[in-house]
């Protein structure tokens, strides 16, 4: 068995040095401690999705509640693709490349509420727990729309129900915002996150309340919107200045952020499932990556994030920012 000290290369002594560790070069294995802490993750497979050289880049990813369906968001034809894994949450399995479902969405939209609601940039993409409502994050605007899936969990079943809260309306909620990369819910709907940038270029994640308990996950209509806004928001700047995908585990104990900076997953803990406060902050644990793209560059820039949540996390799934079209999963083991 080989062994090999692993560091990175970097502007600052923090980046050359932060994940400093023993690995296995044959096994693509990094042991990595920090603060007392170990994690293991291993490389497990790849897939290549959606052909289409139309397809400029991955921007959003998630899977189906039990992990038989996983959903790639194209900001380049503003389209949802749905691929069926025949093994539950293993990418391997996806048997074609041709997608089980697709839908086009930028005029679809066009078509029935005008040019104002045209999807330009969309950023991320988020399903309720039941497959009935579908949420798209929209960057160029930073709009939010959402669609019904009259079929659940099947895209090409997507009905814009005009439940769309545009950009003044976010504004207004949220001063100064400048850029909004992802969105996710709790697993239970009743909380709503976005990551954002502001215009002082300062990453943070913002938290909502999402007020009826009987429309969990709907945000509402932009005339009556069903969200609040929940200070305080993250600033994950010390982190990365450049996030680009968030993903909470099932029950909201941990979140995951893609960096474009570093070309890292970053892993943060709470000490309040599914929040934070001025008194009970997250715990920054920075080092503490589940995955770091340094150490294997399969995917090159990470730009959307997603985890297995019936495993509470121990399954990663990447897509970077080039044009292969790939979903590299990797298999975490906790010490």
């Amino acid at each position: 068995m080989k062994l090999g000290l692993l560091g990175f290369f970097g502007n600052n002594v923090r980046s050359r040095t932060d994940n400093l560790g023993i690995y296995r070069p044959e096994s693509n294995r990094h042991i990595q401690i920090y603060n007392g802490k170990s994690r293991f993750y291993q490389f497990w497979g790849q897939k290549q999705v959606i052909s289409s050289s139309t397809l400029k880049t991955i921007t959003g990813l998630t899977f189906k509640t039990d992990g038989t369906e996983v959903y790639i968001l194209s900001d380049g034809d503003n389209t949802i693709y749905q691929y069926n894994l025949p093994i539950p949450w293993d990418i391997t399995s996806i048997p074609s490349i041709t997608p089980t479902s697709s839908a086009e969405l930028d005029s679809y939209l066009r078509t029935r509420t005008g040019n104002s609601y045209s999807l330009t940039v969309p950023t991320g993409v988020s399903i309720s727990s039941d497959g009935s409502l579908m949420t798209i994050v929209d960057n160029y605007d930073r709009k939010i729309v959402q669609f019904t899936l009259s079929t659940p969990w099947d895209v090409s079943s997507r009905t814009f129900t005009n439940t769309t809260i545009d950009a003044n309306r976010t504004l207004w909620l949220i001063p100064n915002c400048d850029l909004v990369s992802d969105i996710c819910f709790s697993s239970t709907g009743n909380r709503l996150f976005t990551l954002v940038e502001n215009t002082s270029n300062v990453m943070s994640v913002y938290q909502f309340n999402i007020n009826n308990s009987s429309l969990l996950f709907d945000i509402g209509t932009k005339g009556s919107p069903n969200y609040t806004y929940s200070s305080p928001s993250l600033d994950v700047s010390g982190l990365d200045t450049s996030m680009r995908g968030i993903a909470f585990n099932n029950d909201g104990t941990k979140f995951y952020l893609s960096g474009l900076q570093n070309g890292r997953i970053y892993d943060l803990s709470t000490r309040i499932p599914f929040s934070w406060s001025v008194d009970y902050p997250v715990n920054y644990d920075e080092g503490d990556y589940l995955y770091d793209g340094f150490i294997s560059g399969r995917e090159g820039s990470p730009q959307a994030v997603a985890i297995n949540t019936e495993a509470n996390s121990m399954d990663l799934y990447v897509v970077g920012t080039s044009t292969q079209n790939i979903i590299y999963q990797y298999k975490l083991i906790q010490r």
